[in-house]
């Protein structure tokens, strides 16, 4: 910690200066507060984190909060992806330098410029994830890759001491022989003055438990890759490690959507606010007019709006949200507001009589719910007759940027840009509505996107394929 380390340099060097007397008048003295120690968090998705999440950074920040020690989590970003503020706990510093998606073959940032703005004493890096799936490089490769960036970190300060982070997932192609090889070069390039700790992320790190889709953790993935930080924090002289004993957390989403409804003779429409940090809902249903329990729907429904069919006419009917991202469904405590809806008399035929068992509802989806490669993920307004659609533009530049165009856009309002990750349309840039083209770096890592327009009245362009290779 190069600051760190020149500042109590120089107090040592003014108490032989200024002599005895002044020494142990400066003992007497009330001694200052250390400077916090500054912390650059270096990584991609798992560090970033996503709509809905607490993120490892703030666990990391908790601990530390808890230990006494003071800290300053440094860096140009303070987001979450799809930029987004919708932590689950936005309260903690939250400042970073990860972005979804990164390579250590094609970092976001210049890493060179980001410590010479920050000037961090530590420099946590957990990179490798993208490089040995979406980019297929070999784990030396990769390793090779942290070795440049630990060398363009000391350049701008040779003092600064540098965690390496395993990647966690030891499932993930590469993963387990890219950790033997980091930990071989954490120990070489480690000394005394500019510190190298291999960061042991992949300890007891369990598919489907600390993660939610195999690589990006859950809250118990957060809080053990919090642990493993802490414990190399330790190693350098920064707090007492990782706790004992490990709090409990819930699995699943923590944050919900507001629900709306109303019935018609047979069917009810549900509609609900995008809801940050889930990727799915189930509906719960009971019927009130007969005092039913809840009960849950077997299939979840991907986007905003579902339609229950098969309701008894004249009936009364209760429904609530239960939010799921990934493996996880959120835990009891997280539901929707209930929202209740009488269903219309039956004109005609009569009801069944009181004897005949209750028909139980139908659940079925509000178009589009089954995506294509054009079609939403979740419901949207569709286009007036003879209205032109939204279109996109995408064109390479020099320097790996992007350059997105679009035109046709039928409302005045903010754009949205967004991309196709793990079958689902994600919103990645919202531009305000007075532009019409975009120059971007943030596609460099990747190999092939496919990216769409969506404007503020819902309408969505054809998808558009940018290849970097």
């Amino acid at each position: 910690m190069g600051e760190t380390r020149a500042r109590r340099a120089m107090a040592s060097a003014v108490t032989l200066v200024l002599g005895v007397g002044l020494a142990a008048h400066a003992e007497a003295a009330a001694p200052a507060d250390p400077a916090p120690v500054r912390i650059l968090l270096l990584g991609d998705s798992i560090t970033h984190g996503s709509a809905g999440d607490w993120t490892w950074r703030y666990r990391l920040a908790e601990q530390l909060t808890a230990q006494g020690v003071r800290f300053d989590l440094v860096g140009p970003s303070t987001d979450l992806f799809p930029s987004s503020m919708d932590y689950i706990d936005p309260d903690f510093d939250g400042e970073h330098a990860a972005l979804w998606g990164m390579a250590a073959a094609a970092p976001a940032f210049d890493v060179s410029e980001i410590v010479a703005r920050h000037q961090p004493d530590v420099v946590i890096e957990m990179l490798g994830v993208n490089d040995l799936t979406w980019l297929r490089h070999t784990p030396q490769t990769v390793v090779s890759r942290v070795e440049t960036m630990t060398e363009e970190i000391r350049s701008v300060d040779p003092d600064i001491d540098v965690l390496l982070s395993e990647v966690p997932a030891l499932w993930l192609p590469g993963a387990e022989e890219f950790n033997d090889r980091l930990s071989v070069f954490a120990a070489g390039t480690d000394t005394p003055g500019s510190r190298a700790v291999l960061l042991d992320a992949d300890r007891d790190y369990v598919k489907d438990l600390h993660t939610y889709d195999s690589v990006h953790p859950s809250s118990l993935g957060e809080q053990a890759l919090a642990f493993a930080a802490l414990d190399a924090l330790r190693d350098i002289g920064i707090g007492s490690g990782s706790p004992a004993i490990a709090p409990d957390l819930p699995l699943g989403p923590r944050l919900v959507p507001t629900l709306s409804g109303w019935a018609d003779e047979d069917s009810a429409s549900l509609v609900w606010s995008h809801n940050r940090g889930a990727d799915r809902q189930f509906v719960w249903w009971r019927d009130v007019t007969v005092g039913s329990a809840f009960v849950r729907f077997d299939e979840a429904v991907v986007g905003t709006a579902t339609t229950v069919n098969g309701l008894t006419p004249s009936h009364r009917y209760a429904f609530v949200l239960q939010p799921a991202k990934g493996v996880h469904v959120a835990a009891a405590d997280v539901r929707s507001n209930e929202v209740e809806v009488g269903v219309a008399a039956l004109v005609g035929p009569q009801p069944p009589p009181p004897d005949e068992p209750i028909p139980a509802p139908i659940v079925s989806p509000a178009p589009p719910i089954v995506a294509t490669e054009t079609d939403m993920a979740t419901p949207h307004l569709e286009s007036a007759p003879n209205s032109k659609r939204p279109r996109l533009r995408a064109t390479k530049l020099p320097g790996s940027r992007v350059r997105l165009r679009w035109r046709d856009v039928s409302t005045p309002g903010p754009v949205e840009i967004q991309v196709r990750l793990s079958g689902a349309w994600l919103t990645w840039r919202k531009v305000s509505g007075a532009k019409d083209a975009l120059v971007t770096r943030g596609l460099a890592h990747r190999a092939r996107t496919k990216l769409r327009l969506r404007d503020s009245s819902g309408a969505t362009s054809e998808a558009v394929v940018v290849r970097m290779s």
